[in-house]
C-alpha cells in the first residue's frame, strides 16, 4: 500500500534530527563561539547540531516514497525507554559514577530492543563503558567521578 512521504518512518525520523539539531544550535548560540585556533564552549554543540541537521537531512531527503504505515504505538515505547534510561543516567552518576552509571544506561536502553539478551547487553555494556570512561575520564580528562563516593 503507498502512502504519503509523511508517514514514512525515515522522512519522519530525518524531520526530528533536524529539529533536534536546530535546537541545539539555537540554544548553543549564547556561549561564545571563539575560533578554530581557540574554540570556545559554544563551538562543539553548535558543530555537532549543524552536523546532526545536516545527517536528518540527508535521511529525510532519501527517505523512499513509498514507505509502510508510520505505527506510533509500536514505535512510542522504545522512545519512552531510552529516554527514561537517560534520565536515570541523570539521576545516578553523581552518586554511583561515571562506570555504574554508563553501564545502567546501556543495559537500561537496551530493553527497547526486543528480543532482550542479557549476555549481548551485558558484553555491549562492558565494552561501550570501557570507551566512555576513556573518552571522557582520561582523553577529555573530565573531572567525573569513576567510582560511588565512599570506595
Amino acid at each position: 500500500m503507498k502512502t504519503s512521504i509523511l508517514g514514512n518512518k525515515d522522512f519522519l525520523g530525518g524531520l526530528l534530527l533536524v529539529a533536534i539539531g536546530a535546537g541545539a544550535a539555537f540554544i548553543s548560540r549564547s556561549y561564545p563561539m571563539g575560533t578554530l585556533r581557540q574554540m570556545g564552549p559554544g563551538f562543539m554543540p553548535f558543530s555537532l547540531a549543524l552536523l546532526l541537521m545536516g545527517l536528518g537531512l540527508l535521511l529525510a531527503l532519501r527517505a523512499p516514497h513509498d514507505g509502510e504505515e508510520l505505527e506510533w504505538g509500536g514505535g512510542l515505547r522504545p522512545v519512552l525507554v531510552v529516554l527514561g534510561a537517560v534520565l536515570l543516567f541523570a539521576q545516578v552518576l553523581e552518586p554511583l559514577g561515571l562506570v555504574l552509571s554508563s553501564m545502567i544506561l546501556i543495559i537500561a536502553s537496551s530493553l527497547a530492543h526486543t528480543p532482550f539478551r542479557l549476555r549481548e547487553t551485558l558484553l555491549l555494556s562492558v565494552g561501550l563503558t570501557v570507551g566512555v570512561v576513556l573518552l571522557f575520564a582520561y582523553a577529555l580528562e573530565i573531572p567525573f567521578a569513576l567510582w560511588p563516593r565512599g570506595l
